[in-house]
């Protein structure tokens, strides 16, 4: 029989991702969740773990990620309950006999996009660990991605004229609005990740940028001044 419990104790010390007595084990888990820069305020996913062991099992979880990343920033945890965004470990405890496992309901792992629009991602870690032994425990990583929303990057005003589109070889670039110093361009993927940054000089009317690292394609890019987004647009490459 499965018991929840509200658990007082100290909280989570360190954690191994494995133990030499192993009991527990995750039976099913997101890997990937994704949901669109420009409307999604919560990206959830679900985890559930099973206790292969030969006893009940008070089980806690607990988070690892990297504090850096902007998309992980605001994130939560529910194991049954759900938590504030800073909390790492779970109060709650969930009781699994040998060869049950937790319901597709009990954990979720939450993620809070900050609606700029801007294509993040990056993974959390969550263990799954015995109370009062945690080093029966048992981890699982999901990767949560914003995929920005092409539509709402098209309709941007221009401040740069940015061409060919579509591109193969050379990008030319020319400031719409006067002279531009400290400029930059940035080439990412769909998914945010960053393929290629230069600086140029437009101020004395265009500059152009090779496009040898870039495959064929979609892709985004963004102009920079300074530390300042102007610009983010899609570019097609075709070779």
């Amino acid at each position: 029989m499965r018991k929840t419990l509200l658990f007082l104790g100290t909280l989570f010390l360190t954690l191994p991702y494995a133990g030499s007595a192993q009991g527990l084990a995750i039976a099913f888990g997101d890997s990937l969740v994704q949901g669109h820069a420009s409307n999604a305020t919560d990206i959830a996913a679900y985890i559930e773990v099973r206790n292969d062991g030969a006893a009940d099992v008070d089980i806690k979880v607990t988070r690892r990620f990297d504090r850096t990343n902007a998309l992980l920033d605001s994130n939560a945890i529910c194991w049954v309950v759900c938590f504030g965004t800073g909390t790492d470990t779970s109060s709650t405890q969930i009781t699994l006999a040998p060869g049950e496992r937790s319901a597709p309901s009990d954990f979720t792992g939450h993620v809070y996009p900050d609606g700029n629009g801007m294509a993040f991602s990056g993974g959390i870690t969550y263990i799954f660990y015995d109370k009062d032994d945690p080093s029966d425990s048992a981890a699982h990583t999901v990767y949560y991605e914003v995929i920005p929303d092409m539509a709402a990057i098209e309709e941007q005003a221009a401040t740069w004229s940015v061409y060919p589109n579509p591109a193969s070889d050379l990008l030319w670039i020319e400031a719409l609005d006067g002279a531009a110093e400290d400029t930059r361009i940035e080439f990412t993927d769909v998914l945010g990740r960053i393929l290629h940054s230069e600086r140029f000089d437009a101020s004395f009317g265009s500059a152009s940028i090779s496009l040898d690292a870039l495959r064929s394609g979609v892709y985004l890019y963004g102009i920079y001044e300074g530390d300042r987004l102007i610009e983010k647009k899609k570019l097609v490459v075709r070779k």
